[in-house]
C-alpha cells in the first residue's frame, strides 16, 4: 500500500457512504495477509477494520495505520472469531475547505502568464552544468555557455528557424524564453502528472461502480406447460393396407403364435400382431 492507494480508499469511502446494504468487497483492500476494510457510514462516521488469519501478521497493523494516516484514528475493539483476529478503529473525516466551490462552477484554465511562470521554475532550479531543456549534463563549452546541449540546440534551430551562429551572441532574455518554451523535462513531468491523475480517476470510478448497491429484482415465473418427452411411446399402428397393394412385415400373432402378414393389428416395437383369423373368433 502507498499514499496513492490509501487516498483512493478514503475518497471512495467518502463519496459512497456504506449503509449496510451494499457489497462490502469494494471497500476492502488486501495488503499482504491483512484485509483492510475502510468505509464511512451515512452518519459521516469513519470505520476501519484490519483482519488477519495468521496472528503473526498482526505486526503489520502499525505500518498500515501509518500509511493510511487517518485523522484521529482510535482503537475500538479486538475480536477473535473462527481463527481470525480483527482490530476495529474509528476515525474522523478530513476537514472540508471553508469555501466550497459549487459543482456547477466552470473551472477556468490558468492564464498564460501563470503557466509561463510555472514553467520557468523547471529551469531556474537546474544546475548550470545541466541542459535547461532536457536536464542532461553538459560537457562542451558552448553548451555550458547557453545552458543548452547540442541535440536540443538542433531541435530548437529547426523549430525556431534560425542559424547555428546565433548561439554565439544570443541575449540572456532570448535564452530564458527558449528555456521556457522548449523545456521538454517540464512537459514530460506534466504529462506524467496528468497520466497519474487520469489513472487515479479511473481507479476511483471503478471502485465507485463496484460500491453501488446491487438490487436483485424478483422475477414472476409464468406457469409453463409441461413439455412432453421427445421419447414418447409410439402407439401401435393398425394395418390398413391389403397384401395386394403393399408388402407387410411378417409378425407373430399374440394369440395363435403363427407368423403371418395377414393381420389387423401390428406392433412394430415388439414385432407382434393380431391376425385376422383370431380376430374373427373374438379372442
Amino acid at each position: 500500500m502507498d499514499a496513492f492507494t490509501s487516498k483512493s480508499l478514503l475518497d471512495l469511502a467518502i463519496a459512497h457512504p456504506y449503509d449496510g446494504t451494499q457489497d462490502i468487497e469494494p471497500y476492502q483492500y488486501q495488503e499482504g495477509l491483512v484485509t483492510v476494510t475502510l468505509f464511512v457510514t451515512v452518519e459521516k462516521e469513519g470505520r476501519l477494520s484490519l483482519t488477519v488469519q495468521n496472528l503473526q501478521a498482526a505486526s503489520h497493523f502499525a505500518r498500515i495505520l501509518s500509511l493510511l494516516a487517518l485523522p484521529k484514528c482510535q482503537f475500538v475493539e479486538k475480536i477473535e472469531r473462527k481463527g481470525y483476529l480483527i482490530h476495529r478503529y474509528q476515525f474522523d473525516l478530513p476537514n472540508e475547505p471553508e469555501e466550497k466551490v459549487e459543482e456547477t462552477a466552470v473551472i477556468q484554465p490558468p492564464s498564460p502568464l501563470k503557466m509561463k511562470r510555472h514553467q520557468q521554475v523547471a529551469w531556474r532550479e537546474i544546475d548550470d552544468n545541466r541542459c535547461h531543456i532536457c536536464h542532461r549534463e553538459l560537457t562542451d563549452p558552448l553548451s555550458l555557455k547557453v545552458k543548452i546541449g547540442s541535440v536540443c540546440r538542433k531541435n530548437i534551430e529547426k523549430a525556431e528557424g534560425f542559424d547555428s551562429s546565433k548561439w554565439e551572441d544570443i541575449l540572456q532574455d532570448e535564452l530564458e524564453e527558449l528555456w521556457t518554451n522548449h523545456n521538454t523535462y517540464e512537459k514530460r513531468r506534466q504529462k506524467k502528472a496528468e497520466a497519474e491523475s487520469q489513472e487515479r480517476r479511473k481507479l476511483i470510478e471503478l471502485m465507485a461502480s463496484r460500491a453501488k448497491p446491487r438490487f436483485h429484482m424478483s422475477r414472476t415465473v409464468n406457469p409453463v406447460k409441461k413439455v412432453e418427452s421427445s421419447h414418447k411411446k409410439t402407439p401401435p399402428v393398425e394395418a390398413r393396407f391389403s397384401s395386394s397393394s403393399i408388402t407387410l412385415p411378417v409378425a407373430e400373432c399374440i394369440y395363435c403364435g403363427k407368423m403371418t402378414t395377414n393381420y389387423w393389428y401390428y406392433d412394430g416395437k415388439t414385432k407382434t400382431c393380431k391376425c385376422r383369423n383370431c380376430g374373427t373368433v373374438n379372442r
